[in-house]
């Protein structure tokens, strides 16, 4: 069990001259609606049992107001000397530490929205060493491309389109109709659990009127997460949008040298050192005020960070790191950041293409040959699901370049997609290689050349989703490595880090359901007492 916190722990953050106000009726009010036993605190608070007596004499059945009137008779009684500081002592006193971990979180937004509210002629200048790092950012963020936006196959969505929707909250529809069978025929059920209202980019920031704005972002796989996270850093960037904010950070949760993080600088892409850990100071110096965090992939992240990291702490409880006053973007897949729900302020998710958008997409990937395009909305007809799964940017050019690729034919199932796209990778890789393979149509009937490669990346992928993990570094691919070509056979992309001073790779497969795939090869390929002991561990 994990010892308590201490005192100076808890009041992390909070100002001394807040501890030092006399409280106010609001805050204890709300402080009040935690306590349990307040005939425990009020001896300590200076209570007489005269008090005690009369406090139960006038709400003899109502423990909130008992509460609540202790706690305003002992600032009547005490008036300036009612201090923050005095009731903090007591609760701690008292071991009610999650009641004082309430109050600072409490001093700690009211600051915030002071601070805020204040003319921006009295808002403290931004350092000059946070400035310069500001435009170090936009430079950055408008001249590098990372290395997972140039992927070039399969060839990428053209069009960066983000539609987004802001998840208002369990709202359950009752009866059926089409557009409800629609959405679960399309593994979209959360669309009819969910009430939904769509929202421009440059708006989810002045969605909801919370102190403090921490943003989720969810998309299915292929949705585009990644790329929009770049895409605001880049809009601040140019000056476009998100003027708010005096500087826009790009936390890459997939970057093995950010997993390893223990502190602010840690996650800063910085030119040295040096500068990362200035910046950090001076972050932490303005407790955040004008920093918008963008953390890309929670769902890359292992889930021991989920709870005990520093990425935890900028999301949850801020003030332990002097953030506070920062603001923070998050992306995930949904299946991964249910823990965040109880947290952030607000979610939004990205809903990727729509029919028109789809249809606009197919015209531009054949060139505009209205034949073509006929024939492959026709045979997308003929498959439903294939057809249903092209809401997604990175699903539809997959399955525009099959269809291009293998004489205007396509698979009849999603499992046939994702088959289909393993073996043209290993088919490329083979013509980039120089080696002739003739026509593959199976993975159970591969030349020997893919044999030992092939089974050390399905055992890869199998490792990786018992384990629901989807980034790999370098290290874990060594042991497969003749060459890092031949050891991801083109089915896997590398991740540069965008730090300068701790460049590091790590590497995810092209699609999860690529992973997912080669994961039930593997699978397919042990001993049936092994394959039992799969599934038992599965789904027992």
């Amino acid at each position: 069990m994990a010892a308590a916190p201490s005192l100076e722990e808890l009041l992390r953050g909070v100002a001394p001259e807040c501890l030092d106000q006399a409280c106010r009726d609001d805050h204890l009010s709300e402080i009040a609606l935690s306590l349990t036993d307040w005939q425990s605190l009020a001896p300590f608070l200076g209570l007489s049992e005269v008090d005690e007596r009369a406090i139960v004499c006038r709400y003899p059945h109502d423990l909130q107001m008992q509460n609540i009137a202790m706690l305003r008779k002992w600032k009547s009684e005490f008036g300036q000397t009612a201090t923050y500081r005095k009731l903090v002592q007591v609760l701690f006193k008292r071991e009610k530490c999650n009641t004082v971990d309430k109050l600072c979180h409490i001093l700690l937004q009211e600051e915030a929205e002071s601070i805020r509210q204040q003319p921006a002629s009295q808002h403290s200048e931004i350092c000059t060493a946070v400035a310069s790092y500001a435009d170090y950012l936009r430079g950055r963020y408008q001249t590098q491309i990372p290395t997972f936006l140039t992927l070039q196959w399969p060839p990428p969505p053209t069009r960066r389109v983000f539609n987004l929707a802001m998840i208002q909250g369990q709202k359950i529809r009752y009866g059926i109709d089409e557009e409800i069978v629609g959405l679960m025929l399309q593994g979209r059920v959360n669309d009819v659990l969910d009430q939904k209202t769509p929202v421009k980019l440059e708006d989810i920031f002045r969605m909801d009127s919370a102190k403090r704005q921490v943003i989720l972002i969810e998309g299915a796989p292929g949705s585009g997460r990644s790329t929009l996270a770049w895409y605001i850093c880049q809009k601040w960037g140019s000056g476009e949008l998100f003027r708010e904010f005096k500087a826009v950070v790009f936390v890459q949760l997939r970057d093995p040298a950010i997993q390893s993080a223990r502190s602010v600088e840690d996650l800063l892409p910085a030119e040295s050192r040096g500068q990362a850990v200035r910046v950090g100071q001076e972050f932490q110096a303005c407790r955040g005020q004008g920093v918008l965090w963008v953390m890309d992939g929670w769902d890359e992240l292992p889930s021991c960070l989920h709870t005990e990291s520093i990425f935890h702490r900028l999301i949850v409880s801020p003030e332990k790191e002097n953030l506070h006053l920062s603001t923070v973007v998050i992306t995930s897949r949904p299946i991964a950041s249910g823990d965040l729900h109880p947290v952030v302020s607000s979610r939004v998710e990205i809903l990727g293409f729509t029919q028109t958008e789809v249809k606009g997409y197919f015209t531009e990937a054949v060139g505009g040959d209205t034949q073509t395009l006929q024939k492959l909305q026709d045979q997308l007809r003929e498959r439903p699901v294939i057809e249903a799964s092209c809401y997604l940017p990175l699903n539809a050019a997959i399955v525009t370049h099959l269809f291009l690729a293998q004489n205007q034919s396509l698979p009849t199932t999603l499992h046939g997609v994702f088959t289909s796209l393993v073996l043209c990778c290993l088919i490329r890789h083979a013509t980039k290689e120089g080696i002739e393979i003739g026509d593959i149509s199976s993975l159970d009937n591969l030349p020997r050349y893919f044999h030992k490669p092939l089974q050390n990346i399905c055992a890869l992928a199998y490792h990786g989703v018992m384990k629901n993990k989807v980034t790999f570094s370098a290290a874990e691919l060594e042991p497969l490595r003749l060459s890092q070509e031949l050891a991801t056979l083109g089915l896997m992309q590398g991740v540069e880090s965008l730090a300068e001073f701790k460049k590091s790779t790590s590497f995810t497969f092209l699609h999860l359901s690529v992973q997912e795939l080669l994961a039930a090869f593997h699978i397919s390929k042990l001993p049936q007492s092994e394959q039992v002991e799969v599934f038992n561990t599965l789904f027992g």
